[in-house]
């Protein structure tokens, strides 16, 4: 019927009995050692960026991973949490800040952490 929504893909079934369209993404890669990770721009990784790094390559997410056209994404995007780190610790120490009549405001790291995380979203 037009206009009807579709099944969603995982529950089609092929024409033929039993048979379902589905793709698989897993496949193991047991030779394939974690990549080492990437040089810092400045500085230094935190340690939470490094473990989040670690679990990343050896969840089952990793194998699917292609490490030549994904690396730049993934580049990012543990840049970014890097980042989202340093903000909430400094953001955590001081929520509150003096504004600029002598008033207390919240500090604002907090915009600056919603927008790591939007681009981590996006991203």
């Amino acid at each position: 019927m037009a206009g009807r929504p579709q099944k969603p893909r995982a529950r089609l079934a092929d024409r033929r009995p039993g048979r379902k369209t589905g793709l698989v993404l897993a496949f193991k890669r047991p030779d394939e050692l974690p990549p080492e990770m990437p040089a810092p721009l400045n500085g230094k990784w935190r340690l939470e960026t490094s473990a989040l790094w670690q679990a990343f390559w050896t969840s089952p997410i990793a194998q699917v991973v292609d490490r030549e056209s994904d690396m730049p994404r993934l580049l990012r995007w543990i840049a970014y949490w890097d980042e989202w780190f340093r903000a909430m610790r400094a953001f955590r120490r001081r929520r509150m800040v003096e504004g600029s009549m002598g008033q207390p405001v919240i500090n604002p790291l907090s915009n600056y952490i919603a927008v790591i995380e939007s681009k981590d979203r996006a991203d």
